[in-house]
């Protein structure tokens, strides 16, 4: 059979509920901060990988661009040393047939 309480117990039991309540509520909202903090450090960590990655990006981006006008640039120096080689062998090619033939141009 149930006991029936007296409205002071009744009072002292719906204030252990409050502040049981309250507890739980306060433990929630320091896991909550905790988690939020969590996820701020790892986003925090993710972004600096993130920028540190496109910075070493960049620079070899950079560097490849580098190596590649250099490139171009040998490469024209070689053409231009290709042609004069070329016009030289044609002039010798020419006096040497020249003095074959003995054909006075």
């Amino acid at each position: 059979m149930t006991e029936e309480l007296t409205d002071h117990e009744q009072i002292l039991l719906i204030r252990q509920d409050i502040k049981n309540l309250k507890d739980s509520q306060s433990d929630f909202h320091k896991e909550v901060r905790a988690s939020f903090d969590d996820l701020k450090n790892n986003y925090s960590a993710t972004l600096s990988n993130h920028e540190n990655r496109i910075a070493g990006l960049e620079a070899t981006r950079q560097d490849f661009r580098n190596k590649i006008d250099m490139t171009c640039q040998q490469i024209k120096d070689n053409r231009n040393y290709d042609i004069l080689l070329t016009a030289i062998g044609i002039l010798l090619v020419g006096i040497l047939i020249w003095h074959i033939v003995g054909y006075h141009i």
